[in-house]
């Protein structure tokens, strides 16, 4: 399957519906961010990893940042005027480098219904990610850190680390890279479909809605037990421990390409 491009797909969707859009863009120097926070009442956040944006990468210490604020069904250019939103690099002073562990801040806040702010950010590939978004969905690309996430959906590729996610309606697909020590949290309404490389040493159990189902594929695992509202399943020492909750829809779990992660 083709992977999506991030950027054109959220900005071609909103040409589409007819929405009235503001398209704001920055590059943020902010070489001491190891947080990036978003809480938005409406709209979408997508964020990327990119080598580029590493240490020693041409666009070290940089964030790159396009924040769509957008309204729909009449009254449009009030209905933008009247969204609150930013971006903002709050800089946490250390004592060596004077700015050691800071925080890139996002929100959007919508006094009028039908408005909204989307942001999509591009930045290193390790940073911390926490999301509170009441009514959009999460983009994850390329990303590895502790990340805390409430939306509606949540979607991506190549992500690891400590992972607590939940989405409130539709469901979760999502090509996960773990490693030792990762732990994993999944609470999902909605279909869940997980991608994860064959032979990790896992320890995944599942608590599926049996009105729905499961699909298990076979990941090298030691020890397997599939019912329709139930799955465990262990690899080796188990020192990938995975807990998923369902509820709503079907619970899939598929071999992914070890090289290559991909959007489904």
């Amino acid at each position: 399957m083709k992977r999506i491009t991030p950027f054109l797909v959220p900005l071609g969707l909103l040409a589409a519906c007819g929405k009235g859009e503001q398209v704001h863009h920055a590059v943020i120097e902010a070489a001491g961010a190891m947080d990036v926070f978003c809480d938005t009442e409406r709209g979408d956040f997508i964020y990327v990893g990119d080598p580029d944006h590493e240490e020693g990468g041409p666009l070290d210490g940089t964030f790159d940042v396009t924040s769509v604020v957008w309204a729909d069904h009449g009254g449009v250019d009030k209905k933008i005027a009247s969204v609150d939103w930013g971006v903002e690099y709050i800089a946490d002073p250390g004592p060596a480098t004077n700015d050691v562990g800071g925080l890139l801040d996002m929100w959007g806040r919508s006094e009028r219904a039908h408005s909204g702010v989307d942001h999509f950010v591009t930045g290193r590939r390790d940073m911390d990610i926490e999301l509170v978004l009441l009514d959009g969905s999460v983009e994850l690309w390329d990303v590895r850190g502790t990340h805390l996430v409430t939306a509606e959906g949540v979607f991506g590729a190549g992500i690891s680390g400590d992972l607590d996610l939940y989405a409130s309606d539709y469901g979760m697909s999502l090509d996960l890279r773990p490693e030792p020590g990762d732990e994993i949290t999944l609470q999902a309404y909605g279909d869940v479909s997980l991608w994860i490389p064959y032979g990790l040493d896992l320890d995944l159990e599942v608590i599926a809605d049996i009105d729905w189902g499961v699909t298990v594929s076979d990941l090298g695992f030691d020890d397997l037990v599939v019912l329709p509202d139930y799955v465990h399943a262990v690899k080796g020492e188990g020192t990938i421990p995975i807990r998923v909750d369902v509820e709503g829809g079907a619970f899939s779990l598929f071999v992914a390409d070890p090289t290559t992660p991909e959007a489904r």
